[in-house]
């Protein structure tokens, strides 16, 4: 998770986290121009992925956030193992 997005998440969950992917830079190569969620994240003591849009959506922007979300389950779908989800998307 690039530095400059640390702060979307408090300071007192900030450890638990123990990993994340870049999925808007991982999934930029084929989809250039397709909306792309930004990242998902490991959350070590529930063992479950969220997944984080760092940016701040206006109401006029929330049909784009929508349209990410639904790209990024399309992208994510071949490199998930069957029955695993994401969590929560944020």
């Amino acid at each position: 998770m690039e530095d400059r997005h640390h702060d979307c998440i408090d300071v007192s969950v900030r450890a638990e986290f123990a990993d994340s992917i870049d999925i808007d830079k991982a999934m930029q190569v084929g989809n250039e121009q397709e909306n792309r969620w930004d990242y998902l994240l490991g959350h070590t003591p529930s063992t479950k992925v969220v997944a984080l849009e760092p940016h701040r959506a206006r109401q006029d922007e929330i049909s784009t956030i929508i349209r990410k979300r639904e790209k990024a389950r399309e992208q994510l779908l071949p490199h998930l193992k069957t029955k695993t989800r994401i969590a929560s998307w944020l």
